[in-house]
C-alpha cells in the first residue's frame, strides 16, 4: 500500500472473488483520491449541456402523445385491464393505434417525433426537418395564427398539442364509423327502417 493521496488495491483474482461482496470492483473507487474525484465531478458539471427550450418540448411533446395514445387505446379495448402500456414500446402502441384506427392519418408526424425524441434522448441533438415536418403538415389543417410567427418554440408546442388532440379525435372518428358500419350492416341484414 503506498502512502501518497492514491490509494491501490490489489484486484481479486477469480479465486477470492466470493470472498468480497462487490466482487472486487471497489479498487475502481479507491484508485481516486476524493480530490480527483471532485476535480471530475466539476469538469462534467462544467461541460454538462442543458436542454434546450427545443429539446424540452420535444422530449414534453412525445410524454404528452404517449399518454394520448395509452388514453384512445384503452378507450378503444374491450379488455381494458389487458391493456398494460408499459409492456409496450412508443412504436409498438402506436401500430395498435393503426389498427384500432386511431391516428392512421398522422403516422408520419408522430414517427417524426419517436425519432426526434430519441435523437434527443441518445445524443443531446435532434435533426430539424422532423420538426419542420410535424409543424408544417399541422398548419396545414389547424387554422391558427402562431404558425404565421418566427416563434420556433411556439410553433412547436401548438403543432404538438394539434398533434396530440387529432389522435383523440381519430378515436372518436374510428366510434362513430363503428357505429355507421353497424346501423348500415342492420339495416341490410335485418330490413330495419
Amino acid at each position: 500500500m503506498s502512502t501518497s493521496n492514491k490509494t491501490t488495491r490489489q484486484t481479486s483474482t477469480t479465486n477470492d472473488i466470493g470472498k468480497h461482496p462487490d466482487n472486487g470492483s471497489s479498487h475502481l473507487i479507491e484508485t481516486h483520491s476524493k480530490r480527483d474525484l471532485k476535480l471530475q465531478a466539476k469538469e462534467f458539471a462544467e461541460n454538462f449541456i442543458p436542454f434546450s427550450e427545443i429539446e424540452g418540448a420535444i422530449i414534453r411533446g412525445h410524454i404528452l402523445v404517449e399518454k394520448t395514445l395509452n388514453d384512445t387505446i384503452k378507450l378503444a379495448i374491450v379488455q381494458k385491464n389487458e391493456y398494460e402500456p408499459e409492456k409496450f414500446t412508443f412504436t409498438r402502441k402506436l401500430d395498435i393505434a393503426n389498427m384500432l384506427g386511431i391516428c392512421v392519418p398522422f403516422k408520419k408526424e408522430i414517427n417524426a417525433l419517436n425519432k426526434l425524441r430519441n435523437q434527443v434522448a441518445h445524443s443531446l441533438q435532434y435533426e430539424e426537418k422532423y420538426i419542420d415536418l410535424i409543424c408544417s403538415s399541422m398548419a396545414k389543417i389547424d387554422n391558427n395564427d402562431i404558425y404565421k410567427t418566427n416563434n420556433k418554440l411556439l410553433i412547436f408546442n401548438r403543432a404538438i398539442s394539434f398533434l396530440a388532440g387529432c389522435i383523440f379525435a381519430g378515436y372518436e372518428i374510428s366510434i362513430l364509423k363503428q357505429s355507421v358500419m353497424g346501423i348500415k350492416y342492420a339495416k341490410d341484414n335485418f330490413k330495419l327502417e
